[in-house]
Parts: C-alpha cells; sequence; structure tokens
C-alpha cells in the first residue's frame, strides 16, 4: 500500500493503506477501501511533477470491500441479506468464506476489521475467519464449485493472477 492521503483542504496526510486510482480522465480516487475522497487530475498531475507521488503509485489496481462482496452476490445469486446473517445455508457460509477468502487476498484489512465488514450487526470473530480462508484454501484443489465461483471473480474483478495462490 502507498503512504499518503490528501484531505479536504489538498494538504498531504501520511497512512499506510492509501490507493490512489484512476476512473476516467477528469479525476483520480483515493481509497483506503472503506472510502473515496475525489481528486482533480490536475492536481495529481502537479504532485507527479513535483515528485510526491510515483508512477507505480498511478496504475496500481483498486479493489475495496463492495466491489468484492458484489461480485459474490451476483455468482451465488444470494441476498445481501443471505450473505450477511447468521444462517448455516450451505451456499451462504461458502460465499462468506469466499468475501473472506478475496478480502484478505485483495486488501489490507485484519481479520477483526473483516468479521466486521461482512456482518455488521453481529461480526465474525477473527477464528471465524481464519477458519474461512483455510477452509477456501483446502478446497481449491478439489471442489469444483469453488474454482468456478474464483474463475468468475477473477473475471468480474479483472484480477491478473493466473494461479490461484493460497493465503498463509
Amino acid at each position: 500500500m502507498y503512504n499518503f492521503i490528501v484531505n479536504s483542504k489538498n494538504k498531504l496526510i501520511y497512512t499506510n493503506t492509501v490507493i490512489l486510482y484512476n476512473e476516467n480522465a477528469d479525476y483520480y480516487y483515493i481509497s483506503d477501501g472503506f472510502d473515496e475522497l475525489k481528486i482533480p487530475t490536475y492536481l495529481v498531475v502537479s504532485w507527479f511533477i513535483d515528485g510526491l507521488i510515483d508512477k507505480q503509485f498511478l496504475t496500481k489496481p483498486v479493489y475495496n470491500f463492495e466491489m468484492i462482496k458484489n461480485c459474490i452476490l451476483k455468482i451465488t445469486l444470494l441476498t445481501d441479506k443471505q450473505l450477511t446473517t447468521e444462517t448455516q445455508e450451505k451456499e451462504a457460509v461458502l460465499a462468506r468464506y469466499l468475501l473472506i477468502w478475496y478480502s484478505i487476498k485483495l486488501l489490507n484489512v485484519s481479520f477483526t476489521a473483516l468479521g466486521k465488514l461482512v456482518r455488521p450487526n453481529k461480526p465474525l470473530c477473527h477464528s471465524t475467519v481464519i477458519h474461512g480462508i483455510k477452509r477456501i484454501n483446502n478446497e481449491i484443489g478439489s471442489n469444483k464449485k469453488i474454482m468456478r465461483y474464483i474463475s468468475q471473480m477473477n473475471e468480474m474483478l479483472n484480477y491478473k493472477d493466473s494461479t490461484i495462490d493460497e493465503l498463509p
């Protein structure tokens, strides 16, 4: 992750969890995975010229929790309520574990914070998050449904990793 964000007065503030990305030619966005700030392109270009940011900073792809969650909902055909409630329905549990797996893989978020994102009303504990990661990692090679979902997710997220690497 990168080391700064801009407040509403265009002052640089240093942080560890911010990514800058370009949605269109007029604006760039700074995001910590939860909140976004819209910055005019001319200002970002001036930072680049002044040496405040480098080129790789401007081209790093960004994923956020809502983007990952929406993709999971589309491929599993579940509703948001089904995904976030305490149901033990097999399909909902699998979808939650995939959401956890992708979020840990693509976002800079702790297990505890991710538990709060996945189920805001009654957060998942960190051990449930870890269990979800392990379950997906253990079933990647043998479960065709998980492989199909991961393939669809990679395509929807335009995730370029051709291998499915396991998380620790």
